[in-house]
């Protein structure tokens, strides 16, 4: 990585990094911490655990005062945000671009927004099919080898067909067990949204949620539930993802679609976990499969530095670091975690571990995903979504009239006046004030300490 400036010749430069991860990625970030300290001994670095639940409000809050951390983890959403708030370093003078040309394009394309690199990629995911390899095996003796496996899958069609089959193989077992489990919530529908043709907003600022396309994907996403009858059609959305795991971890779902972070939990089910008698093999991930096109989110979060970070180049210097290949391996390998540059896929690749390919199938996912609107309000994008796919998916109202609501809203976000853009000319006047304000505090200290 080439960097405009240089370290100061003495002395130690000491940074803050705010980490939002979970216990177990934390355990491995310590020990990444520690040996890029040894690496650059001039740089300490203070780890700072934020509960990723806290970490929005407090980012902001502390940047508002110009008291942020040096580093933060930064979720995709918020970046184009912040960058439009001004609370973050540029970087696209720091960094040459052909240090780029290794990350994946599509965490890549969360950190530009307005013409200007905000952060670089650390982590990414993205929505897959997971299934039960023994369930199909089982189905596929049952109906003479008609079942096919996800893996073999050439279209939507033959998932259809197949989830057909091993839906009547499962009620084999009891009327609760079940080929699929949808969950009612927006984002794990968005995959149908582009397999039948249809989309979120487009580079150009076009809504598409409402096009007779999205529409189509809407009506075929509750037709698995309604109409074929290959997920159970009772609906508790408040517990649906616990229920989705428990079901699939205890066979009574062949198929759910989740991302990377619930491996390890899938993992821990007796239908996979040897000390509960299961097989860790019969886990399997799958690309979920095309019709019009193939679609699935990326998510994932960027590390981004701070617009009052006094050490810049040593910050970058630290996410550079955690960038290199062979650290996103460790977290590969320890947390199952997906790398964001090619290097560390094809080092990975290279190495014989259990998840080698779930994470071979989640890279393939990726090449066929799609982005999510980079832009300041796409982090309100889902409160509509999910309020009005939740009642067409409950039947209240028909998939037209939600993804016409839903457009109805989003036309509202992103351009009525009253709304977002006002909301953030708002909160930039807050900001100034609170600054006006602690700086009137520290005066008024600085003039009573010398009246001491």
């Amino acid at each position: 990585m080439f960097f405009l400036c240089t370290f100061p010749a003495n002395g130690i430069t000491r940074l803050v990094f705010w980490d939002t991860m979970g216990p177990d990625e934390q355990r491995t970030m310590k020990e990444m911490v520690s040996l890029f300290e040894r690496e650059f001994p001039d740089i300490k670095v203070k780890l700072d655990s934020i509960p990723f639940s806290d970490a929005q409000g407090k980012f902001e809050f502390a940047a508002s005062a110009n008291v942020a951390p040096d580093i933060f983890r930064c979720e995709i959403a918020w970046t184009p945000l912040y960058a439009e708030l001004g609370f973050l370093a540029p970087l696209e003078e720091m960094v040459e671009k052909t240090d780029l040309e290794d990350f994946l394009s599509a965490p890549l394309n969360y950190c530009v927004f307005g013409g200007h690199l905000w952060g670089l990629p650390q982590v990414t995911d993205c929505l897959a099919l997971f299934y039960n390899k023994k369930i199909f095996s089982d189905a596929s003796v049952l109906f003479r080898g008609r079942v096919k496996m996800p893996e073999t899958w050439k279209n939507y069609d033959d998932f259809i067909e197949s989830a057909l089959l091993v839906n009547s193989f499962q009620k084999t077992r009891g009327s609760s067990y079940w080929a699929l489990f949808l969950r009612g919530d927006s984002y794990f529908f968005q995959p149908w949204l582009w397999l039948f043709g249809g989309g979120l907003i487009n580079e150009q600022g076009e809504i598409l949620i409402d096009s007779n396309e999205s529409v189509s994907g809407l009506k075929a996403f509750i037709s698995l539930k309604d109409q074929l009858c290959l997920a159970p059609s009772e609906i508790d959305f408040a517990n649906d993802y616990d229920n989705a795991m428990k079901g699939f971890k205890s066979g009574k779902y062949a198929m759910i679609v989740n991302g990377p972070w619930a491996v390890s939990d899938a993992l821990s089910g007796e239908e996979f976990n040897p000390s509960k008698g299961g097989n860790p093999s019969d886990f399997g991930v799958a690309v979920i499969p095309s019709r019009k096109a193939f679609g699935s989110p990326v998510g994932g979060h960027n590390y981004v530095i701070s617009r009052n970070c006094k050490n810049k180049v040593a910050a970058l210097k630290f996410v550079c670091f955690m960038e290199k290949p062979e650290v996103q391996v460790e977290f590969a390998l320890r947390n199952n975690l997906l790398p964001t540059k090619k290097k560390a896929f094809s080092l990975l690749m290279k190495k014989n571990f259990v998840a080698r390919d779930v994470l071979q199938a989640f890279e393939r996912q990726l090449q066929v995903s799609n982005n999510r609107p980079v832009i300041p309000e796409g982090g309100k994008l889902y409160s509509d979504f999910t309020r009005f796919f939740q009642k067409a998916f409950r039947g209240e109202i028909s998939p037209e009239d939600a993804m016409g609501k839903v457009a109805d809203e989003w036309r509202k976000l992103l351009g009525h006046p009253g709304d977002f853009k006002d909301e953030i000319s708002k909160l930039k006047q807050e900001i100034r004030e609170l600054r006006s304000e602690i700086q009137f505090i520290k005066s008024k200290l600085t003039k009573d300490s010398e009246g001491d």
